[in-house]
């Protein structure tokens, strides 16, 4: 196999900045509609608005909260333990493709709302600080919204890409560890190999060997 080598020694690093910075992304979009509900429902700025806005900043926070306990615990078990199922090329393609949809409908939404409710009061000047930190949070829901789809799908891509080309020359990998992986380029580390299997594999390679002693000398049977 030939086709896109770099791809396969940049997963490793691409795997680290992309976790690292949706997760940072979402703790700010987690932070601006935390301070977007408390403004809108608390703050005496907003009693002559009529706000309905609530249920879009509801949705963007439970994003947020759901891509931070779930990458976060994905990211760990693929430095303790790579070949967990969390880990694998088929549940990261999975939960991938979900978040990919959450936060392009979160962002979809932010940006409808602040279109319809807050976007000409936003563009006065004015000098109520409630009203400028409630026009920043919807514009933060918006633009890291976007950035975080953008990089979930930036990484489903080329974890497609090199899975198909595996399984098109017949090496599957949508079970294997997304760092134990070589995609069919080479052995996988085996400092990343999963217990388990490197226990099978140990198995096979010692009855291979015992088969092939006594093949070559039929007294090995007695002798063992």
């Amino acid at each position: 196999m030939s086709d896109l080598p770099w791809m396969v020694k940049a997963m490793p690093w691409f795997h680290r900045i992309v976790f690292l910075l949706v997760s940072i992304f979402s703790a700010i979009v987690l932070r601006s509609n935390i301070n977007y509900i408390a403004l809108t429902t608390n703050s005496d700025a907003f009693d002559v608005y009529t706000v309905t806005a609530d249920p879009f900043s509801q949705f963007g926070l439970a994003v947020s909260i759901i891509t931070l306990i779930t990458l976060i615990p994905i990211r760990l078990a693929a430095l303790i333990a790579p070949g967990a199922f969390i880990c694998t090329v088929f549940f990261e393609l999975l939960w991938f493709g979900i978040l990919q949809c959450l936060w392009l409908g979160s962002a979809i939404w932010s940006m409808q709302i602040y279109t319809k409710e807050w976007k000409s009061l936003c563009m006065i000047d004015n000098d109520l600080d409630d009203v400028a930190d409630v026009c920043l949070d919807v514009r933060f829901d918006i633009g890291f919204g976007i950035a975080n789809f953008a990089l979930t799908l930036l990484y489903y891509i080329p974890l497609v890409i090199l899975a198909c080309l595996a399984a098109s020359h017949g090496k599957s990998v949508w079970w294997e560890g997304v760092r134990m992986t070589k995609f069919g380029y080479g052995k996988p580390n085996p400092l990343l190999q999963d217990p388990q299997s490197s226990a099978w594999s140990s198995d096979a390679t010692l009855a291979s060997s015992h088969k092939f002693n006594i093949d070559a000398d039929p007294t090995a049977m007695k002798q063992v």
